[in-house]
Formats: C-alpha cells, structure tokens, sequence
C-alpha cells in the first residue's frame, strides 16, 4: 500500500508543490484511498468496503493495512488538521480528486468525486476559503447532474438549495425523463421571498420528513429559510 501511496502523490506533482503539512495529509489521504480500494478488489462480490471491520480482518488475514482501512469510515481528524497548514489546500482536494476524473466512478486508488467521499477525506474540515467552498459546491452540483441528472434529479438538487441555483435546480428538473418530477419544475420557480411561498416549501419539507426522506427535506427546508431544520 505504501509503495502505492508514494507513487500516486508524485506521478504527477512535484513535492514542493505541498508544504510538510500538506504532504502529511496527503499521505495519510492516500493510504486510506488505496487501502479501501484493495478491499473493494478483493472482499467478495457480497462485501462492502464499509463491512464490519473484525470481518474485514477475517477475510484479509490481519493484513495491517486493510484493517486500518475496515476500521476507518474516514480520514483521521489528527491527520485532517495536517491539510490545515497547506497554504492552497485547494491543491489538494484536486490532487485527491483530480477535475480530469470528474466524470468516473472509483477505480483503483482514485475515488469518485462525490459528496460520501469528500466527507471520508475530511474535506470541509480543511477547505477553509468561502469561495472555494462554493466552487466545490458548483463542481459537485455538476458531477451530480452528469451522472443523476436525467433520471434522479432529487441526487443533484440539494448541492443546488444551498447554493441558491433556483433556475438551476427548475432546469434540472424539467430535463427529467420522469413526468412526476417534472410536474415539480414550476415549484422552484417561486420567489421564496415571499412568505407564503416558504410556507409551502416548509409544508413539503414536514410532508417529507413524516416518510423519512430526510435529504430531500432539506431541499425545501433550505428553501424556506430553515436552515436549522435543513442541518
């Protein structure tokens, strides 16, 4: 694993481009990557890479570094606060998740681009500059709608609630191949300026959250300016 930590960090960057706290967090980033993609390689079909970890141990044989990985759902927030000292922590969330791959889903050491595996390399306890969060946001309203788009617009339309993209969002669900999700378009068309139209966002939100439908709740609680409830 660690022969194939070494090799993905400099096959395409040159080591000054991280100060010793990025190139910290990124070793232990991609130890975690690599070791949670030798699981997905060679657990059963049956598996998951977030199986059980004593069963992980099991079928690996003890092997240290696919137990670390078993073990883990995360990056470590010791390690995570390492990324802290990168002067352009950006550089590292697209040296993890390099824009080129956007489109892909995981293969070998390079996992997709996707909110679970942002969350699993600590990425919002490091991305620190407002702007860039948003650009981050901006990149995974668009990965989203590239790969659900069409079909499930509900897995894109949360980044697009908290970014305030409303005529995105409206766009993307008249573009839906699915004719019941297309009867919700006009919805967010609404100003949500107005108070009864926060009303009903709110209304919609409860109606969601009674069949525990817990994300697309806070789609409509952002809506409504409940940013509590949304959280």
């Amino acid at each position: 694993v660690f022969l194939r930590v070494f090799d993905s960090i400099f096959e395409s960057t040159e080591a000054s481009d991280f100060d010793s706290g990025g190139l910290r967090y990124l070793i232990a980033a991609r130890r975690f990557q690599h070791a949670r993609a030798l699981i997905r390689e060679r657990a059963p079909p049956q598996t998951s890479a977030d199986a059980d970890p004593e069963i992980l141990d099991d079928l690996k044989n003890g092997h240290d570094d696919l137990s670390f990985a078993g073990a883990m759902n995360a990056v470590r927030t010791s390690d995570c606060a390492w990324a802290l000292h990168q002067g352009g922590n950006e550089q590292l969330l697209d040296r993890m998740f390099p824009p080129s791959r956007d489109a892909s889903a995981s293969s070998g050491a390079h996992a997709a681009f996707s909110w679970p595996n942002l969350r699993r390399v600590g990425a919002m306890l490091w991305l620190q500059n407002h702007a860039a969060i948003r650009r981050l946001g901006e990149r995974l309203g668009r990965v989203q709608f590239r790969r659900h788009g069409a079909t499930a617009p509900l897995e894109c339309a949360l980044v697009y609630a908290a970014l305030g993209k409303l005529s995105l969002l409206e766009g993307v669900f008249k573009r839906c191949s699915d004719k019941p999700m297309r009867s919700i378009a006009p919805f967010f068309a609404r100003d949500f300026k107005v108070e009864k139209n926060r009303v009903a966002a709110g209304k919609n939100a409860l109606a969601l959250l009674k069949k525990k439908r817990h994300r697309d709740a806070a789609i409509f609680f952002l809506l409504a300016g409940r940013l509590s409830d949304a959280a």
